[in-house]
């Protein structure tokens, strides 16, 4: 799956996150322009410590568009990416 990053910054929500390393697509197989926000990740808990979902912003610091192509947990088996749209006072998340 792939998500266009657009403007400046993009918030996502992982299915579960922790150890988090990012591939990025441009001309070259790996692009160190995409950065996680400081303080931007977090991970929201269920009962009996069962994680539910992370959530973190990167920063596209480039002068063109890239594409997220893939996110990689070292704890986690499986990672769904969402981009967040938030605007007029709603957000929503499309996968």
């Amino acid at each position: 799956q792939t998500i266009k990053m657009q403007l400046k910054t993009l918030m996502l929500a992982a299915g579960a996150i922790a150890s988090i390393a990012l591939s990025a697509v441009v001309k070259t197989p790996v692009s160190t322009d995409i950065t996680v926000v400081e303080k931007s990740d977090w991970i929201m808990w269920l009962p009996k410590a069962l994680p539910a979902a992370g959530y973190l912003i990167l920063k596209n610091s480039s002068d063109q568009p890239l594409d997220v192509t893939r996110v990689i947990s070292l704890d986690y088996q499986k990672i769904t990416i969402y981009k967040v749209i938030v605007g007029e006072g709603s957000s929503r998340m499309i996968k």
